[in-house]
């Protein structure tokens, strides 16, 4: 049982809520402490919420990522968006907070933290969440009509892209931090992927396949496609056959590239494994830990340390 966590999810909510948002406009000593209170608090809340169930939590960290090399405009609008943001917040301050706070968490909580150079948090997540599925299916136990059960894995993450994992099973769910409630494609998961391949994600500066690369960098509304044509791709065996030119067809399979975990470069897959490997079998000082929150000022989590643990 596992509960994989995107852990840059709640580092935003985190900064966008309260107290933390004041903190990360003034960087100081004491701001930076607020946030990662802020943030740990959060882990463990979620942790406390779902352990019973579905055991050990995993945390996965953005590092980079590999689809700049393969899409440079990848996330422009993002880097648009950040450019003349006007709230006030310190970005590169929360950045350096971000930073320390993972080295922290991997330093002196009892959680894998999963950081991979050139992979995002969501590849963790899609690695993993084939890992242990694989790994429980091997190794699980049979139920009454001798049905291998594999082992039920959370994800704690309010992203679209992880629906395809519902392609796995019944056994992966997924909580949305955000709205605080069990999420799911409304359609099927296969078709919730070939939605976002086809359409493409404009929160990631992904085209529609109908697109040119610059139409997000020159501020060019994209070519829409209809639900008619959609419903082709939904429709076939192999959808990319379903693309009307051939420049659709390869903007067909770059989509695929960025969107689909199946598609993860094999050094990114096999690096993150490899961490989660390292990882899983780490050994942490609950006194460790409790000398960190006496540290950083965090008494209020001193008094709640054995919610950290199983």
């Amino acid at each position: 049982m596992s509960i994989i966590t995107d852990l840059s999810q709640i580092i935003s909510a985190c900064v966008f809520m309260g107290d933390a948002t004041e903190c990360a406009k003034h960087p100081s000593n004491d701001s930076k402490n607020m946030i990662k209170h802020a943030v740990i608090n959060s882990v463990r809340a979620n942790f406390v919420l779902h352990k019973k169930r579905y055991g050990q939590m995993i945390l996965a960290c953005d590092n980079s990522s590999w689809r700049y090399d393969v899409f440079p405009q990848y996330k422009h609008q993002r880097k648009l968006k950040r450019a003349s943001d006007t709230s006030g917040i310190r970005w590169d301050f929360v950045n350096e907070v971000k930073d320390e706070l993972i080295s922290d968490l991997d330093k002196f909580f009892p959680f894998p933290v999963i950081k991979v150079k050139k992979a995002e948090g969501d590849d963790c997540i899609g690695v993993l969440t084939k890992l242990i599925t694989k790994t429980s299916v091997v190794l699980g136990e049979v139920n009454m009509f001798d049905d291998v059960e594999p082992e039920e894995i959370l994800l704690i993450s309010s992203d679209k892209d992880n629906f395809q994992l519902h392609m796995l099973g019944k056994h992966v769910r997924q909580w949305s931090p955000m709205d605080k409630k069990l999420v799911k494609p409304d359609g099927s998961a296969r078709n919730a992927l070939i939605e976002k391949i086809v359409k493409g994600d404009p929160g990631d500066g992904i085209l529609n396949i109908r697109s040119t690369d610059n139409m997000f960098v020159d501020g060019i509304r994209q070519k829409p496609i209809s639900q008619k044509y959609l419903d082709l791709f939904f429709a076939s065996k192999n959808p990319v056959d379903v693309c009307s030119t051939e420049e659709e067809r390869v903007h067909y399979i770059r989509n695929e590239q960025l969107v689909s975990y199946d598609k993860i470069p094999k050094n990114i897959e096999e690096s993150i494994i490899s961490c989660y490997n390292d990882q899983v079998v780490k050994k942490n000082s609950k006194m460790g830990l409790m000398n960190y929150m006496v540290q950083n000022r965090m008494s209020t989590l001193l008094g709640q340390i054995t919610d950290f643990y199983l």
